[in-house]
């Protein structure tokens, strides 16, 4: 009754429309924010509470057996003794499910290492002081730097902590020194600290911006080398300026003599014996056109050896670019002696990919090189004396990148190789290889479910261009089906970037579905085409000439799917198409230029306004297409498929994640776009995921969705 009063008051009351108009004005904004967050035609996944599985019962089963694979890590190198090696395995979104062991890399028996350790994560390299002693720079609950010290016989883990007033850069090899920067009035100081003594020396300083860039001790702490980038404090004061000269660097329009970026390029080694010496520098020649990119010291630390790259100079721009080394379009080797004097070059096709590919050093005289070539990691032999080389292992897999270079390790004595390894037919595991002969061993057994449950078969293929050059790939289809295909459904894959080698590797998920589609009844054409490493440098720079960027590799791709669809490998109407990053670039881009060839597609984290793209990553993308947006705005148009989303009829499956840094409202309004009278469009975005999905729930329900998607638009 009293309310009924108050609602009459109310009515009669002038307030009562205020109050009306603002409960208006609040359910709209209430209404906008819901849209803004979860518009008409978006799904939002929540990890905490996913939707219910559309998979049957036996097929879910399958999917997370393929997904349950554990992320293996080699964490030192080989002990003294040649006997261990410290790994950590575990599933990659739950760290603290991980677990850290001892492995006997002659038997591959694996001794636990207490879990402590998961809250004493590694912040620097794990070096060995003897043969049961390893140690590393963690921190610790305060965030302070401590020393932590692993006893393999013994299990005990300890930690002290270490008297470090600057920021940690590196530890050396038998744990002995630190290398670290600390703020001066100078700018920064690079200091050597001696661990057992606590006593700290100045190197030397430099301007910020100057620090090291690759780093590299002898094995027993000796010796030290850095590569850095040289600027001059008139440079670095003027930051205007600094970004004047990188973006006409970007665009071709500085000659390596006048380009500070590439003279400033220098090696700089440290004689620790003789207290701070500093040895002859080494420098860039713009007569030479190399970087000095990477270092290491041979085992006796008689030679140090030079990774190099060369700036890529694409068609059209009149001089390289170099914006610190990030665009190289070749690599080779060099060796120095202990003077610095030059003694080998290492120069072959087999090692030029300019940014996957690493050294390390079999005994004193000889050097293995890990390098991405065509569509696999080999191993290559170089013997400095003789000059011969040999190919170690070919086309095997690819090796996991650790944080420099890739994890693989060799023995001090016994003339072997341990490393990580993964490839179509094995999710991730540890091997060792005898050099002197033999076949790989399996040391670690960590996926042999997910091995185990991997049906698939696995073909070279190639195809013609109708510039008469070919492209080669993997056609990956169910263990029973036919080679040649005939009459199937097959989705085109391509991976992120741009840049960066397509090698054969484990991947279940749907941003690499290349284990997973086959097991659920699809072929995948793993294919790379322009733009990426391994097949030399024109075709790693081409997308870069010219006006290539958003055209070449897509045409190819359109090529190779007529091809397909000619030869009656693929069946009309079954012909998909997916990807992740550069990849899903690559996708949006196929279907809004070629709307009639593709019959489904993923579209997943991806790049789709090149202008947008550009002011978070100016000198990239500059560099890929050769301009700046505000000289050639039609190019750049051209090259967005966000513009061109009415020419979309492919039906479209989306993913996001709600914190990816490419802008969830691009991928909205791309999707708002295209018309969804005429073309299926789907949008899911994932919650609390970034630019990959790295939950086990959103990994699982975007796979399933995948599958589902091209279920219901392939034709089977």
């Amino acid at each position: 009754m009293k309310q009924r009063i108050l609602n009459s008051r109310l009515l009669r009351s002038r307030t009562f429309l205020y109050a009306l108009l603002g409960l208006v004005l609040a359910i709209g904004i209430a209404a906008a924010v819901l849209y803004v967050r979860n518009p008409a035609g978006i799904t939002t996944i929540d990890p905490n509470d996913p939707p219910e599985p559309i998979l049957e019962a036996a097929e879910l089963e399958k999917l997370k057996t393929l997904q349950s694979t554990q992320d293996v890590f080699l964490l030192s190198g080989v002990s003294p003794d040649d006997s261990t090696i410290l790994v950590a395995a575990g599933p990659s979104d739950d760290p603290a499910a991980g677990s850290a062991s001892w492995l006997d890399i002659q038997t591959g028996e694996l001794q636990p290492v207490p879990a402590e350790i998961l809250q004493l994560v590694p912040q620097s390299q794990v070096a060995w002081k003897d043969n049961d002693t390893a140690v590393y720079v963690s921190n610790n609950a305060n965030g302070d730097p401590v020393l932590v010290t692993l006893e393999r016989a013994s299990g005990e883990i300890r930690s002290e902590a270490l008297p470090l007033n600057g920021k940690l850069l590196s530890l050396a090899p038998d744990g002995s020194r630190v290398l670290m920067e600390v703020g001066s009035d100078e700018g920064v100081d690079l200091m050597v600290s001696d661990i057992e003594a606590g006593t700290s020396e100045k190197l030397m300083s430099y301007v910020d911006g100057g620090s090291p860039q690759a780093i590299s001790w002898t094995a027993d702490g000796s010796k030290l080398a850095v590569v850095r980038y040289e600027i001059s404090p008139e440079l670095a004061a003027d930051q205007s300026r600094v970004e004047e000269l990188v973006m006409q660097d970007a665009l071709g329009k500085l000659p390596l003599a006048q380009n500070p970026i590439f003279t400033g390029n220098t090696v700089d080694v440290f004689d620790l014996a003789q207290g701070t010496q500093q040895l002859a520098a080494l420098r860039s020649d713009p007569n030479d056109g190399y970087l000095f990119h990477q270092l290491l010291w041979s085992p006796d630390g008689a030679r140090l050896l030079a990774r190099m790259t060369r700036p890529s100079q694409p068609a059209g721009r009149e001089h390289p670019v170099v914006v610190v080394g990030a665009f190289p379009d070749r690599a080779l080797y060099r060796v120095y002696d202990a003077n610095l004097a030059l003694t080998n070059t290492l120069d072959r096709p087999e090692i030029e990919a300019p940014l996957s590919s690493d050294a390390l050093f079999l005994s004193p005289d000889e050097v293995v090189i890990p390098a991405a070539y065509r569509l696999n990691f080999s191993l290559f032999h170089f013997n400095l004396l003789s000059g011969e080389f040999r190919v170690l292992q070919p086309d095997v897999g690819t090796f996991l990148e650790a944080s420099e270079g890739y994890q693989i390790h060799a023995t001090h004595q016994s003339r072997q190789l341990v490393y990580n390894q993964s490839s179509f037919l094995s999710p991730p595991e540890i091997y060792r290889l005898d050099l002197d002969g033999g076949a790989p061993q399996a040391l670690t057994h960590f996926n042999t479910r997910a091995a185990d449950a991997n049906q698939v078969r696995v073909d070279q293929v190639s195809f013609p261009l109708q510039d008469g050059t070919t492209r080669v790939g993997y056609l990956l289809q169910p263990v029973d089906a036919p080679f040649p295909p005939q009459d199937i459904p097959i989705v085109l894959y391509q991976q992120g970037g741009p840049g960066g080698p397509m090698t054969n590797r484990w991947g279940a998920t749907a941003e690499e579905p290349f284990n997973l589609l086959p097991n659920f009844g699809f072929a995948v054409l793993f294919m790379p085409f322009s733009g990426r490493e391994g097949f030399g440098p024109e075709f790693f720079r081409a997308l870069a000439d010219h006006d290539n960027f958003g055209q070449l590799d897509v045409a190819e791709g359109a090529q190779v799917v007529q091809h397909l669809l000619e030869q009656g490998y693929a069946k009309a109407g079954g012909v998909g198409i997916a990807g992740c990053s550069y990849g899903g670039y690559f996708v949006a881009q196929s279907i809004t230029q070629y709307p009639d060839l593709y019959d489904a597609a993923n579209v997943q984290c991806a790049v789709l306004d090149m202008v947008k793209w550009w002011e978070p990553n100016p000198y990239l993308v500059t560099f890929m297409e050769g301009s700046l947006p505000e000289d050639q705005p039609e190019e750049y148009r051209r090259d967005s498929p966000f513009y061109q989303a009415s020419q979309v009829t492919t039906p479209l499956l989306l993913f996001h994640g709600s914190e990816d840094d490419l802008p969830f409202g691009i991928v909205r309004d791309f999707r708002n776009g295209i018309d969804e009278e005429i073309t299926p469009v789907e949008m899911l975005v994932f919650k609390n995921e970034g630019h990959s999905l790295t939950l086990s729930s959103s990994r699982l329900v975007a796979a399933q969705e995948l599958i589902a998607w091209f279920r219901k638009y392939l034709v089977p």
